[in-house]
């Protein structure tokens, strides 16, 4: 008995024995852990004085089973300051009745440094975001520019030449040279499509419902697939950046269906509320399981939610196999100093 005894006292780790919602026994690590020098502070004191009500559940008895679990928690400090700590519980029945044994440990520099390396990780996620968008910007503007005006400039030579050489031109030639025209016009409508793709200049001149009403279009001509869409009555006001991030969340996901989802029907809904936009896709398609949803090699998922973490939003999808899919997330219209620069 004199070791349990010489064990409780020398732990490193703050022992509670707790009975009615009572700390019966508390260990010197107690004190440290609740930083006070005096023990009679923590021992004795009731678990609604020492404990944030987030943790009372995970400290009080729920029946004489024995149970045991670990978890995290938080205390108040006789400072009245908040610790992160790791709480192990064993509960079980005596003689006298049912007593917690409870283990806890200080994990604070613990959840900062998480909390640190999250911000660091936003901070790149966003900046990456960021200068992927330029970059499709800049290649859109260069194709435009170079590729664009040189194809343009090479179909009205070609045209020029063919009604120059009108009358002279021998069969086969005027033939090829029609040909060639075709190509022609191919590439330019190819091109007129890829800059598209990197940089929808709708977006830019016409505003985002502008432009997810082209993208669901297109969805419509490319997919047998029916899709109903409906809008707010004006564009909602938001960061140029957030528009672009709610517009590629609506391509990826409408481009998600139509790869995988098997689907016949689609509704998207955009409700401008006063301080955010709520966005809902729903599809009912094959879905999917959690294991799918939260598989880390799904990129299309992985990049909505780090695009609606670069506008400070929130998102969630709901699946299941058989029951399609809901995709629902929330912009808010305005970006906080704060979150901005997480």
């Amino acid at each position: 008995m004199k070791h349990y005894q010489a064990l409780f006292e020398k732990s490193p780790l703050a022992i509670l024995i707790i009975r009615n919602s009572k700390i019966e026994r508390a260990n010197r690590a107690s004190g440290t852990l609740w930083e006070t020098s005096n023990i009679y502070n923590v021992q004795g004191k009731s678990i609604f004085e020492l404990f944030h009500e987030e943790s009372f559940e995970f400290v009080m008895p729920k029946c004489s089973k024995k149970e045991h679990f670990t978890t995290e928690g938080k205390i108040i400090c006789t400072t009245n300051k908040t610790v992160d700590v790791l709480i192990s519980n064993v509960t079980l029945q005596d003689n006298i009745g049912i007593v917690t044994y409870l283990t806890l440990q200080n994990i604070s520099e613990q959840k900062r440094a998480v909390s640190e390396n999250e911000k660091k990780f936003r901070f790149l996620s966003n900046h990456a975001e960021e200068i992927r968008e330029n970059e499709r910007t800049r290649i859109a503007q260069e194709i435009h520019d170079e590729l664009g005006s040189t194809l343009t400039v090479l179909k009205m030579d070609l045209f020029w030449l063919a009604k120059q050489l009108q009358d002279t031109l021998p069969a086969k030639c005027a033939s090829k040279m029609t040909t060639i025209l075709e190509y022609v016009d191919k590439s330019i409508k190819t091109t007129r499509n890829l800059i598209t793709d990197l940089r929808p200049s709708i977006l830019d001149h016409l505003g985002l419902l502008a432009a997810i009403e082209w993208q669901v279009n297109k969805f419509k001509e490319q997919c047998d697939i029916i899709c109903s869409l409906k809008l707010p009555k004006e564009n909602p006001v938001l960061d140029s950046k957030c528009n672009t991030v709610v517009f590629r969340i609506v391509q990826e996901s409408l481009n998600n269906i139509a790869k995988h989802a098997k689907a016949t029907e689609v509704s998207i809904s955009l409700i401008s509320l006063k301080n955010s936009l709520l966005v809902k896709i729903i599809d009912n398609g094959i879905g999917m399981t959690k294991q799918q949803i939260n598989a880390t090699h799904h990129y299309g998922i992985q990049g909505m939610h780090e695009r609606v973490n670069f506008c400070c939003g929130e998102i969630a999808i709901f699946s299941e196999e058989g029951k399609g899919t809901i995709i629902f997330f929330k912009i808010p219209k305005s970006i906080t100093e704060s979150c901005s620069h997480d």
